[in-house]
């Protein structure tokens, strides 16, 4: 048996980015982002949530009912996370809204059911000098929360990533 206890990664630290969809994505840990991809700033202490949803089916025998088989029936992958800075992009991110600003304010309608569409983005998640960075070329925000407004904790904006593709991940940690 081999433990190493150098190979047990936290994520400390990372950034979530989108930028609008068909936007060129990098090619592995070191390249720098393209310019059209955004951060969304501070994400709360939960941090980032990978959430997998796999719906299955058994497949039974007519001889006692035995489940001889169980069967994929749909994947859906998301990630899920609550971002904690009030900024434009945020809030048009999290409400699905456009923010028109003027000197004084900026101003929205918060649209019923609206997502912010459709984006690529790029999940940044850090541990020291290893970075694992997750690539969704398409994928789209839903809210997955309640805003709460009190004094003792900052406004959150949470979020549900949808990916309609699968994710591509490049991990440092996994160098030959």
């Amino acid at each position: 048996m081999s433990l190493s206890a150098a190979n047990v990664r936290v994520g400390v630290s990372g950034e979530i980015f989108s930028a609008p969809l068909a936007t060129t994505m990098p090619t592995d840990t070191s390249t720098a982002l393209n310019a059209a991809f955004k951060g969304h700033g501070y994400v709360s202490e939960d941090g980032l949530v990978e959430k997998p949803e796999v719906g299955t089916k058994d497949i039974k025998a007519w001889q006692g009912a035995a489940t001889v088989r169980t069967v994929t029936t749909d994947v859906k992958w998301g990630y899920e996370f609550t971002l904690i800075e009030t900024k434009k992009e945020n809030v048009e991110l999290f409400y699905g809204t456009t923010i028109t600003q003027t000197v004084n304010h900026g101003t929205y309608t918060i649209p019923r059911g609206g997502t912010s569409g459709r984006k690529a983005w790029v999940i940044e998640i850090i541990d020291g000098v290893n970075i694992k960075r997750i690539l969704v070329s398409d994928g789209e925000v839903f809210k997955a929360g309640e805003t709460n407004y009190v004094s003792e904790d900052a406004v959150g904006y949470p979020c549900q990533l949808v990916c309609y593709v699968d994710p591509v991940v490049y991990d440092s940690a996994l160098k030959s």
